[in-house]
């Protein structure tokens, strides 16, 4: 994924997945061309999932059912289908903002 899909060529959103951390980025990057990974503040659920979003498999919350390098659902727009979320983890999850 990159966080620079706003700037990067138009011809990056076949490739890779836009990293976003909110729905607004979501839909901006959506309108690009973009599949997104976007992480969700800490205290989400399921229920904060948008229609077009799963819930990354290879977290606690998508129930760990792969990992990422058995997984394939970040491979841009080649992969197809929804795009993928998580849940802010780790020393930095303070910093992801509290909107969904």
């Amino acid at each position: 994924y990159t966080h620079q899909w706003r700037t990067a060529d138009s011809a990056w959103a076949g490739l890779v997945m836009a990293s976003v951390e909110s729905i607004e980025g979501k839909r901006e990057a959506q309108a690009k061309g973009y599949r997104t990974f976007r992480v969700m503040p800490p205290g989400s659920t399921e229920a904060d999932l948008q229609d077009d979003e799963i819930m990354c498999p290879a977290t606690p919350e998508g129930g760990m059912r792969a990992t990422c390098a058995t997984c394939g659902l970040c491979k841009g727009t080649a992969s197809g289908g929804k795009s993928i979320a998580l849940i802010a983890h780790g020393s930095r999850a303070k910093q992801v903002p509290a909107t969904h």
